[in-house]
């Protein structure tokens, strides 16, 4: 019989996707029915019972962990997880049933994932009210707490129509309230009306309380906010272009500091980098005007027949130059470039991973003229609408690498036919005719900082600024990635919302050998934020992957080519040495090949398999190493 949880005192944490829902394929063998225990406390053992039903086939259903805190365990046949916390956090955890002997098909196995967090106490609770200066209650306005004695949490949340808001379950200890209003009337502050950082009221939250702190909002300086933005569009002959659309993005606000020395922006802003602000048109003389806030903006011009263009010449959202308007702005102009003759297309959705929910983001296609050849300098743009649907159009012949740079908290994402990877060296690469592509489906990942700690750094080549690299920060204790930036004309990046810890960086861009930094740590010290700073040297390589680097994690990617006749080749990453193996089965469950069984070290890793003696059909192979598999299909044409 399985044991029961005895963790009694349990409460649920609210925090925006702090849980997950089991997942498995449409049509699934196997279904986890237990929802998980997502507080624990230090010091106190840890027991989530974990259920699962088998509902198509027979089989034992044996557990394992594919991601945790170091120390917690699983019992295989009991799926009794069992753990003794020691320190305050938020932890990811991943389980999976399987049943065991199944055949390799898809819905032999599912998945649960869901973050727990981890108290140095009971839960307490917060609350108050959020007004003006008169005493009129104020809805929309964004609170957050950062926890200033072990520097583990961040809580978020809104104050509703009547101007209240509520943390309902906080970690026992002392935190700084930072408060967002999102209208123009009233300005960011810390509690209680400061402007910075070292000068805010600390508000202490025993254990089993409800403290109750109202808010008093400081009116915004408006005496000359906001300022003129104009320039014209016109064409490679210099002809004013009509009714041509300008796209105002807002940009992160990582370069400028609040009265601290730190900036807050761009923690407070992370949820809307690349947000549209504004769309003009031009008139007839090519010319547009907008009047818009203080602050950074990526600019995009575009009209029916031209290519997309970036201020200042650029292509891709990627290399998009930042304007920073402080006054008014005339200059601002473009000269676009008729779209070259070409019928080919890619289309799909961008959906939060593992959901149906749409993400607003910019998507580019990198065109290579061979699977794995050196990317030609040819790209695509396009934006997402409201349904997350994209179209990359007029695309040459050739292969495309397709890339999402989400609005919001979501990490940029590459496409691969699992759906999403964050490896541009395990990016799909799409083949393109004269034929649209349709179903190139991309689900980005979240981003999980929660902390309000930051790390910065150029990317150079060859001793020069290297703009449009994209940099991910790596947790590393577990290698899950965290947070993400881009690199800007500078060079520069920062990636702001860290907790304290040790990280490493991944950076890489279309066209350069993927590298990873060394450790750095964060300590935050008297509950101030800090900052590390690390810098990345990117080179050249017509593959973008460096021969034995270390990758994020254990991963198999689907075979290429597939369809295949007669052999195709597997690629697979490892995240730890150890017995390795890697088999074809065909659809009974039948054993066909085995194509590694071997220790290896940890890397990427490529194997041809030859179908030659095999009859047409679908077949599936499997990746076993370091306690994790994964199983995918591929169809032998013959």
């Amino acid at each position: 019989m399985k044991r029961l949880v005895r963790n009694l005192w349990c409460v649920f944490v609210v925090a925006a996707g702090s849980l997950q829902a089991a997942r498995a394929d449409d049509d699934p063998s196997i279904v986890i029915t237990s929802q998980p225990v997502t507080v624990a406390r230090v010091g106190q053992q840890y027991e989530y019972d974990v259920d699962a039903v088998v509902i198509r086939g027979s089989g034992l259903i044996l557990f394992e962990l594919r991601d945790a805190p170091a120390g917690m365990t699983i019992d295989p046949l009991s799926g009794l997880i069992q753990w003794m916390p020691t320190q305050t956090g938020a932890f990811r955890v991943k389980v999976r049933a399987e049943i065991e002997d199944d055949s390799p098909t898809d819905g032999g196995h599912a998945d649960q994932e869901y973050t727990l967090f981890v108290l140095n106490g009971a839960p307490a609770a917060l609350r108050g009210t959020v007004r003006s200066p008169s005493g009129v209650p104020v809805p929309n306005v964004r609170l957050r707490l950062f926890e200033i004695t072990s520097a583990h949490f961040v809580f978020g949340t809104f104050s509703d129509a009547q101007g209240r808001y509520s943390f309902p379950s906080v970690n026992p200890g002392t935190y700084v309230m930072r408060v967002q209003p999102r209208d123009n009337l009233f300005a960011d502050q810390w509690y209680d009306r400061a402007q910075r950082i070292e000068d805010a009221t600390p508000i202490p939250i025993p254990e089993t309380t409800t403290v109750t702190i109202n808010v008093t909002l400081l009116p915004r300086d408006t005496v000359r906010d906001r300022f003129i933005l104009s320039g014209t569009v016109r064409d490679s002959a210099a002809a004013p272009i009509h009714r041509a659309a300008v796209f105002i993005f807002r940009a992160r606000q990582h370069d400028d500091r609040d009265a601290s020395g730190f900036n807050f922006e761009g923690l407070d802003d992370r949820d809307r980098d690349q947000r549209l602000e504004a769309v003009v048109l031009t008139d007839s003389l090519g010319r547009y005007h907008a009047l818009l806030r203080s602050r950074r903006y990526i600019l995009m011009a575009f009209k029916e027949g031209f290519d997309r263009q970036f201020w200042d010449h650029k292509s891709t959202i990627l290399e998009a130059d930042r304007l920073r308007l402080i006054s008014d702005t005339s200059g601002i102009d473009f000269d676009l470039q008729r779209t070259a003759s070409a019928n080919g297309s890619i289309s799909g959705t961008i959906t939060a991973a593992g959901t149906t929910q749409p993400v607003s983001s910019h998507v580019v296609g990198f065109h290579r003229a061979t699977p794995d050849g050196r990317f030609s300098g040819f790209v695509r743009h396009a934006v997402t609408d409201s349904a997350g649907r994209y179209t990359l159009a007029r695309l040459r012949s050739g292969f495309y690498i397709v890339l999402a740079l989400p609005h919001g908290d979501f990490l940029p994402t590459f496409y691969d036919t699992s759906g999403g990877t964050l490896q541009l060296a395990h990016a799909f690469p799409v083949p393109v005719s004269q034929a649209p592509v349709s179903g190139i489906n991309i689900g980005v990942f979240p981003d999980t900082i929660t902390g309000m700690n930051r790390v910065r750094g150029i990317v150079v080549q060859n001793g020069r600024p290297l703009q449009g690299s994209i940099i991910y920060a790596i947790a590393q204790h577990n290698g899950n990635p965290l947070g993400a930036a881009v690199s800007e004309s500078d060079g520069r990046f920062a990636i702001v919302g860290l907790t304290p810890g040790t990280y490493r960086l991944q950076a890489m861009k279309p066209g350069f050998a993927q590298t990873i930094t060394a450790p750095f740590t964060l300590v935050q010290q008297s509950g101030l934020p800090a900052t590390a700073t690390s810098n990345i040297t990117l080179i050249e390589s017509p593959t973008d992957a460096q021969p034995g680097q270390e990758p994020f994690a254990f991963q198999l990617m689907q075979n290429y080519p597939n369809p295949f006749n007669p052999s195709t080749r597997i690629t697979f990453s490892l995240h730890v040495a150890g017995l390795a193996s890697l088999q074809v089965f065909d659809l009974l469950g039948q054993e066909v090949a085995v194509l590694v069984n071997e220790v290896l070290q940890p890397g990427t890793y490529t194997v041809e398999f030859s179908g030659s003696n095999l009859a047409s059909g679908v077949y599936y192979y499997r990746l076993k190493a370091g306690g994790s598999i994964e199983t995918r299909k591929m169809l032998l044409i013959r």
